[in-house]
């Protein structure tokens, strides 16, 4: 008889074609043999056992492009994906049993625009150029990030697959990362709660990470590797790790996982039935996760994932995320000037060579010399504005609230306008918040932006824009009459934001104007522009 709980599907993936050796192939008979489905019956659940996929057994094979049998990689994936894809459009939650942890990849494109608990021993975060296994399972986070192999990373639907503002590293061992990982989780401002963190407080952590997602993404998928538990404790794991978790701190961390309201699907990775002859550490494991299944609660029906908003959440005040066609304007319109340029060159004059560029110079996000980006302390402020607008922890200073759409000028072909200073400002948040900057009017049509600003946007929009231009955006907003605004933006000045607040109940829509100093780095002004 099914269960009175929520509609689960339990997929086998049995596959070690991505890993250093065989025998994860057999988790998926492992976990059935150790009654996982009767267990998730017993906990009331409506349970749909959809079988295995065709094995894939790891092979001795020899590297290629610094990755092994990448062929029967991609191939494993893509058919988890359309597994994965059939499960939610049928209105079920996915519960997907590997199987090495490139099974992640297919079921994250399977799952759709969303986020990701990367609930893992290890970041993943190497790459092909970097490793010396040459084993994809290493490189999982760095292929669904975009980065690694063009032939694992554009496997799927979409790409990338994440952005960094949609996944949270969670439990990994800090001493197993390297200097190329952790380079790569710096500069990339990824979320991270390592093992140590959440041993102190595994459930706390777990809230916090759920948190910095709910702000993000409308749905998340959870990735659980079973190596992130102490091998001494519970040697199941393909791969070792004696700095790991204990059961009941993965089970804290699992269960307010799985009941986050916008819990989407689970995928369990790592298990090696060899480690377990007698299958009894891996039924202490069928306990925890038929559990936290059991507890999870739903408040929105699977099959409408694809079409969920995307929620922003500070404060507990939620916006959604803006669409086309929206009826109700912006409730906060920022406009900030761009970050420090270099200095206009002088005019030319017909009678003399061409001056020389002087430092310091504009450079790109690869580091080359270019006279439309920013300079590095404008790079600097970039970054402090990401952090600005999107802290990590708490909420943002008094005034500011999570931008839901960014804007910036386009400058013809999308290669320009993508190197230009105004977009480069933007680029991290838009990094850390996983939001695609829109560049749909090129300067000069300041009154058409501003008119498509509050006819087809909501919740709280940020335009970075050339500072010449500003005060035409600004004079073009719906604003209070006798609203005072600046005719001129000062040239000397990165370090402001003019806000726009809708007036409740105002119809047709109407904004106050106001100034916030950023106060991000040194020299900025405690000042406003004056009128």
């Amino acid at each position: 008889m099914a269960g009175h709980g929520r509609r689960v599907s339990v997929l086998g993936v049995p596959t070690s074609a991505g890993s250093h050796n065989a025998g994860q192939e057999r988790a998926p008979a492992a976990w059935r043999a150790a009654g996982l489905i009767d267990a998730l019956r017993a906990a009331g659940l409506d349970v749909e056992d959809r079988g295995d996929l065709p094995a894939a057994p790891y092979r001795p094979v020899e590297p290629a492009d610094g990755l092994r049998d990448t062929d029967r990689v991609v191939e494993v994936a893509r058919r988890v994906a359309a597994e994965v894809a059939a499960i939610l459009g049928a209105g079920r939650l996915p519960l997907v049993l590997g199987g090495d942890c490139t099974i992640t990849l297919g079921a994250l494109d399977g799952f759709g625009e969303g986020g990701l608990v990367y609930f893992d021993g290890d970041a993943d975060l190497t790459t092909p150029e970097r490793s010396g296994s040459a084993v994809a399972d290493t490189m999982g986070m760095t292929h669904m990030l975009g980065g690694g192999s063009p032939r694992l990373a554009r496997l799927g639907s979409r790409y990338p697959l994440l952005r960094p503002g949609q996944v949270v590293l969670f439990g990994f061992d800090p001493a197993e990362l390297d200097t190329g990982e952790w380079t790569e989780l710096v500069s990339r401002h990824l979320y991270a709660a390592p093992a140590p963190a959440v041993r102190a407080d595994p459930a706390g952590q777990a809230r916090a990470a759920l948190a910095y997602l709910d702000r993000r993404v409308g749905s998340y998928l959870v990735h659980l590797d079973v190596d992130v538990l102490h091998t001494g404790m519970f040697p199941l794991a393909n791969f070792p790790h004696f700095a790991g978790l204990t059961l009941d701190q993965v089970a804290d961390c699992l269960n307010e996982f799985t009941s986050g309201e916008s819990f989407g699907g689970l995928v369990i990775t790592e298990v090696n039935p060899d480690h377990d002859p007698g299958g009894r550490v891996l039924a202490r494991l069928v306990a925890t996760v038929a559990e936290a299944l059991a507890a999870a609660r739903r408040t929105m029906p699977l099959s409408t994932r694809r079409a969920l908003p995307v929620v922003l959440a500070r404060g507990g005040h939620q916006l959604s995320q803006p669409a086309p066609g929206a009826s109700a304007p912006p409730e906060v319109i920022y406009i900030i000037r761009h970050g420090e340029k270099p200095a206009d060159p002088p005019p030319v004059n017909p009678r003399q060579p061409p001056p020389v560029p002087a430092p310091p110079f504009g450079v790109d996000d690869q580091g080359n010399q270019d006279e439309h980006s920013l300079l590095p302390r404008g790079w600097q402020r970039s970054g402090a504005l990401a952090v600005l607008f999107d802290p990590a922890l708490g909420a943002p200073q008094a005034g500011l609230q999570v931008p839901a759409a960014l804007l910036s000028p386009s400058y013809g072909d999308p290669a320009r306008t993508t190197v230009h200073r105004t977009y480069q400002t933007i680029q991290g948040l838009g990094d850390r918040l996983g939001l695609k900057i829109a560049s749909d009017f090129a300067e000069g049509q300041e009154p058409e932006l501003a008119a498509s600003v509050v006819s087809t946007h909501s919740g709280v929009v940020l335009i970075c824009w050339e500072h010449r231009h500003i005060p035409d955006i600004a004079s073009s907003l719906p604003t209070v009459p006798g609203t005072v605004i600046p005719e001129k933006w000062s040239g000397d000045r990165f370090d402001v934001i003019w806000t726009f607040t809708l007036v409740p109940g105002s119809a047709p829509a109407q904004y106050t104007f106001g100034q916030i100093p950023q106060q991000l780095l040194s020299g900025d002004s405690d000042t406003v522009i004056q009128a």
